[in-house]
């Protein structure tokens, strides 16, 4: 049993040093939606509540209270900031934050999908 318990606690260390914030339980009854998985660059993308004032200063303010940097702003409610598991955790619970999505790597694809158009 303990070597059980020395391995689990040894893989949840290893997935918090790794970034994957879904480990570390919000304190609060309702928290912020989480989505995505930890797959690529480092950061992620925190979506504010669209009555929640002038996203700009809300960032600065969310990221004085929970002592982060914000890497990135944008005007109509998202900031970017490259968080521990533990800060994800504790902005889920701020009641300003709409999601917190994971930064995530994107492929496009110039071919379009194999598929006939049927017309009437």
């Amino acid at each position: 049993m303990r070597v059980k318990l020395v391995l689990a606690s040894a893989l949840v260390s290893t997935a918090v040093c790794a970034g994957d914030a879904s480990i570390v339980a919000p304190a609060c009854a309702s928290p912020a939606r989480l989505n995505g998985k930890f797959e690529g660059p480092p950061g992620y993308f925190i979506i504010l509540k669209h009555n929640a004032g002038d996203a700009t200063a809300l960032a600065d303010a969310l990221a004085k209270k929970y002592n982060f940097k914000v890497t990135n702003q944008y005007s109509w409610g998202l900031f970017v900031a490259q968080l521990t598991a533990r800060k994800v955790a504790e902005l889920r619970c701020a009641p300003q934050v709409d999601t917190i999505e994971f930064n995530g790597i994107v492929h496009l694809s110039a071919r379009a999908p194999n598929q006939r158009l049927e017309r009437p």
